[in-house]
């Protein structure tokens, strides 16, 4: 988003950055104004304000990423066809077992569902446009042709 928008990549653009694993660590020190600006997940940010609405009233997001796919498994067209439903019966029961909520609550999800190829489009489109963004950025630098 920054690049998209003519900024420095992150490291270049903020002052400091820090990964913190408690949201109230981060939501907090942003509602005292301790911090000028977090990033935190919509699920997360969904339960702050469910927890305490008066950050709903006095913090705004200024930005919000479009959905993104975070993981995805896929196949090979010659892959045998009962060993790939094995494997995807298996993926789908993955949230009944200990290690797999483990997993699952890593992804902030509830389990993982087969979902057509199309639902990638838009993360494709978005790793596309990152990857078009230095071109793009170079040659505005060097003006017009």
């Amino acid at each position: 988003m920054l690049a998209a928008n003519g900024l420095p990549q992150a490291e270049e653009f903020f002052s400091s950055q820090q990964l913190i694993g408690n949201l109230n660590q981060v939501v907090f020190p942003l509602f005292f104004r301790r911090v000028d600006g977090a990033c935190v997940a919509r699920r997360s940010w969904e339960i702050a304000v469910e927890l305490n609405p008066q950050l709903s009233r006095d913090l705004r997001p200024i930005a919000v990423s479009p959905k993104v796919i975070p993981i995805i498994f896929a196949f090979r067209s010659n892959t045998n066809a009962i060993a790939g439903k094995a494997l995807i019966d298996a993926i789908q029961q993955i949230h009944f077992k200990p290690a797999g909520q483990q997993i699952v609550a890593l992804y902030q999800s509830h389990g993982f569902v087969v979902k057509p190829l199309t639902v990638m489009k838009n993360t494709m489109e978005m790793v596309r446009q990152y990857e078009r963004l230095p071109a793009q950025q170079a040659r505005s630098r060097r003006g017009p042709a």
